[in-house]
C-alpha cells in the first residue's frame, strides 16, 4: 500500500512514499514479493514492529534485513523483492523515494512531522552510515561471475581467491549457491589458492568496458574444511540461496572464500564483489 507524503522544510525532504506490508503470512526467500518502488533510497520508520528481507531490482541480489530504523541510500532501484517469515499482527512502513536531507542538529521543528516519521531527524546520523561497499559508482571494480561442478567424483569445493600481491582486497557482496540434491552446504576461509578451473566458469566487470578481475575463480574436490563461516541447509534442489546475509566478507590478499557441500552433489555458484585499495 502506496501513500503519497508532501514536501517540507523548503526542498530539504525532497518528495517521497511509503510502501506498508502486513507480515502475518510468511513469503519465502525463494519466491519472494516483487514490489514496484523506484527511488535511491530506502528508510524504515520507527512505527514498524517487523523484520523483513529486501533485494533490490533483482530478485538473485543480495538479501537485506530491514527493520526499524534501517537506511539503505545511494542505491539506484526500480523495483525491490521482499520475503519475511511469518510475523502475526505485525507490519513494516517502508519510506522511500530520490533524495532526502536532513538538518544538521535534531530540531523537530525545522522538520515536522510527516506521516508516521515523526523521529526522521534521527536520521542525519544513520546516513552517514559507510556505504563503501554498497555503491561506488566511480571506481568501475564491481564484478559478478559463476563457477559450477556438475559431476564431481568428490565433495566439490568452489573458491573465490585473492592473490598474494593484487593490490586490492575483496569485498564479497553475494554468493548464491544451488545444489543438484537437498543437503548442506558450508563457506569457509581458505589460505591456499586451488589450481583447477571449470571451462564453463565465467566473470567480468559489471562496468562493460571496465578493467578485469584481480580476484579470480577456482575449484577443486576433497574433504570439509575446519574453517566454516557458516552452514545452510539446501531444501530445494537446482534453486540458489544465499550464503552471506548482511555486511560483505573481506578477502584480504592470499586468501578466499571456499563454498562446499555435505557429499558428492553437483554445484553451482554464482558471486558478487568489488575490488577496493585497502
Amino acid at each position: 500500500m502506496a501513500t503519497q507524503y508532501d514536501k517540507a522544510d523548503q526542498g530539504r525532504l525532497t518528495e517521497f512514499e511509503g510502501h506498508t506490508e502486513t507480515l502475518d503470512i510468511a513469503v519465502t526467500a525463494n519466491q519472494p514479493k516483487e514490489v514496484l518502488l523506484q527511488g535511491r533510497f530506502i528508510y524504515v520508520d520507527d512505527d514498524t514492529d517487523g523484520k523483513v528481507y529486501i533485494r533490490f531490482n533483482d530478485k538473485h541480489s543480495h538479501r537485506f534485513p530491514i527493520q526499524a530504523g534501517a537506511v539503505y541510500k545511494n542505491i539506484i532501484f526500480k523495483r525491490v523483492f521482499l520475503d519475511w517469515e511469518a510475523q502475526p499482527g505485525k507490519k513494516i512502513n517502508i519510506v522511500y523515494g530520490q533524495d532526502a536531507n536532513f538538518a544538521p542538529t535534531n530540531d523537530i521543528n525545522n522538520i515536522g512531522q510527516v506521516g508516521s516519521i515523526a523521529s526522521i531527524t534521527q536520521l542525519d546520523k544513520l546516513l552517514a552510515m559507510p556505504d563503501d561497499y554498497y555503491h561506488r559508482p566511480n571506481n568501475q571494480r564491481h564484478f559478478i561471475g559463476s563457477d559450477r561442478n556438475t559431476t564431481p567424483a568428490a565433495s566439490p569445493r568452489l573458491q573465490i581467491w585473492n592473490p598474494a600481491g593484487s593490490g586490492v582486497s575483496l569485498a564479497v557482496k553475494a554468493l548464491h549457491v544451488a545444489m543438484a540434491a537437498i543437503g548442506s552446504a558450508y563457506l569457509a576461509s581458505h589460505n591456499a589458492a586451488y589450481t583447477s578451473v571449470d571451462p564453463s566458469t565465467m566473470y567480468g566487470n559489471k562496468y562493460l568496458a571496465g578493467p578485469s578481475s584481480k580476484g579470480v575463480l577456482w575449484q577443486d574436490e576433497g574433504a570439509f574444511i575446519t574453517s566454516d563461516l557458516r552452514e545452510r541447509r539446501i531444501p530445494v534442489a537446482d534453486t540458489y540461496f544465499s550464503m552471506i546475509d548482511g555486511e560483505p566478507i573481506i578477502v584480504p590478499e592470499g586468501q578466499g572464500l571456499v563454498t562446499y557441500v555435505s557429499g558428492i552433489i553437483g554445484t553451482r555458484v554464482v558471486y558478487e564483489w568489488e575490488e577496493f585499495a585497502p
